[in-house]
C-alpha cells in the first residue's frame, strides 16, 4: 500500500467512527474494565509475583503498524489480558518484596479513574479551583504532618525524582541567581540515583558535587561534610545546597537531619531532604525521633504511592518558602496573559515544571478521607 491509499484508508475508517458514544455503552465498557481490575486485585494470591519475558518474546507478541481498523473494547482487553498483563512484576502482590511495596487501594484506583474521565487541568486556580483546594487540603495534611509553617508551599508531582528534581531547581535559584558554575551541592554516597542525575539535568559539573562518606550505619558523616564544605569556600567556590536522606533506598539509613539542619543554617545552605522512602513515618513516635529536624528543612520530598496506598504516579515536594518555588517557576507568556496572579490564589504551574497537570491530588484525598 503506498502513502496515497494508506491516507485513504484512514481517512475511510474515521469517517465511521466517532469519539462520541451512548451512555449504555459506555457504562458496558466501564464495566469490562472494573470487572478486570477487580479480577486482578482478587486473583493474586493465585500467580506469581513475578513473570519476566525477553523483548524478542514482546515483540512477537505486541508489535503491529498503527491500526486502521478500530477494535472493539473486548477484543482490546483480550490483547491486554493475555499479551500484556502476563509479563510484568505485580507490586501489590503479597509475595512482592522487592524495593519497596506499592499497593495501591481500590478507592485510589477509582479515584484515578476519575480524575482521568474528568480530566481537569490542575495547572491553575482559574481552570480549576476545585481540584486546586483538594490539592491544598492535601498538602496542608503533609505538612502539618511534618510540622512545617501553613503558610509553605508545595505540590505534587509524579514522584521522588520529579520532586527532587524540582527542589533542587529552586535551591539553585535561589541560593546562587542566574550564574551558578561555581556553586557546590553536597550528599551522601548513599543517596537516591535521582539527586545525582537531578544536579546533572540542571547543570551541574561532575566536579561541582560533592559525594560524603557515611558512618558505620551509613548515614552522612557529618565531619567529612564540614572537612568539604570549609575546602570549597577557600577555593573561592560557592557551597549552596545539601541533601540529607530520610530512608535511603539501599539500607533505610537516616541521615543526622537535625545536626545537619543546624549546619546549614549556621552555612546558609539550602537543606533538601529526600523523605521519599521514609517520610511518612513521621506518623509514628519511633519515625518522629528518627527524623527529629526535618521540620528545618527548606524542602522536603515525600512519595504518597509508596506508604499511602495510592497508584503510581503520586510524589510531593513541600517548600518551607513557597515565594522561592514562584521566584524559580513563574514564568509570563502571552497565552497566559489571563491568569490570575493574586497572592490569594495558588497557580501550582508557578511551583514546578509542569504547566499541564493531572488531578494527582484526587487519588490521595478519597483514599485518606474514605479509610
Amino acid at each position: 500500500m503506498d502513502k496515497d491509499q494508506h491516507i485513504d484508508a484512514l481517512k475511510a475508517c474515521i469517517s465511521d467512527v466517532t469519539l462520541d458514544m451512548d451512555p449504555h455503552k459506555m457504562r458496558q465498557m466501564g464495566y469490562q474494565v472494573i470487572d478486570t481490575i477487580v479480577d486482578h486485585i482478587s486473583g493474586l494470591n493465585e500467580r506469581s509475583p513475578a513473570n519476566f519475558a525477553d523483548p524478542p518474546t514482546m515483540k512477537a507478541l505486541l508489535d503491529e503498524p498503527m491500526p486502521e481498523q478500530p477494535q472493539t473494547m473486548e477484543a482490546l482487553l483480550d490483547t491486554f489480558k493475555e499479551r500484556v498483563y502476563p509479563y510484568a512484576i505485580h507490586p501489590d502482590h503479597p509475595r512482592f518484596f522487592g524495593y519497596f511495596p506499592c499497593s495501591g487501594s481500590i478507592v485510589g484506583i477509582l479515584a484515578d479513574a476519575l480524575a482521568s474521565g474528568t480530566n481537569f487541568f490542575a495547572g491553575h486556580w482559574y481552570a480549576a479551583a476545585g481540584p486546586s483546594q483538594v490539592e491544598l487540603v492535601v498538602l496542608d495534611w503533609f505538612k502539618t504532618m511534618l510540622g512545617y509553617p501553613s503558610e509553605a508551599g508545595g505540590l505534587l508531582v509524579s514522584g521522588g525524582s520529579m520532586a527532587n528534581l524540582t527542589a533542587l531547581t529552586a535551591a539553585r535559584h535561589n541560593k546562587l541567581g542566574e550564574r551558578f558554575d561555581d556553586g557546590v551541592l553536597y550528599f551522601s554516597e548513599q543517596s537516591h540515583a535521582s539527586i545525582d542525575r537531578a544536579a546533572r539535568v540542571i547543570g551541574f559539573r561532575q566536579d561541582q558535587i560533592r559525594y560524603i562518606t557515611v558512618d558505620e550505619t551509613y548515614r552522612l558523616d557529618m565531619n567529612t561534610l564540614k572537612q568539604a564544605v570549609e575546602a570549597d569556600r577557600k577555593a573561592g567556590l560557592r557551597p549552596f545546597c545539601v541533601v540529607a536522606n530520610a530512608g535511603s533506598t539501599n539500607t533505610g539509613a537516616v541521615d543526622p537531619i537535625f545536626d545537619l539542619a543546624a549546619f546549614s543554617m549556621e552555612q546558609n545552605l539550602w537543606l533538601h531532604v529526600d523523605a521519599a522512602y521514609g517520610g511518612f513515618s513521621m506518623l509514628s513516635d519511633r519515625g518522629r525521633h528518627l527524623l527529629r529536624g526535618i521540620d528545618e528543612a527548606d524542602s522536603i520530598t515525600l512519595d504518597p504511592h509508596k506508604w499511602l496506598y495510592v497508584p503510581f504516579e503520586a510524589g510531593s515536594l513541600l517548600c518551607k518558602d513557597r515565594k522561592s518555588l514562584e521566584r524559580t517557576f513563574t514564568m509570563h507568556p502571552e497565552y497566559l496573559q489571563d491568569i490570575d496572579r493574586d497572592d490569594n490564589l495558588v497557580n501550582f504551574c508557578d511551583h514546578g515544571i509542569q504547566l499541564t497537570r493531572s488531578f494527582r491530588a484526587l487519588k490521595i484525598w478519597m483514599t485518606l478521607k474514605h479509610y
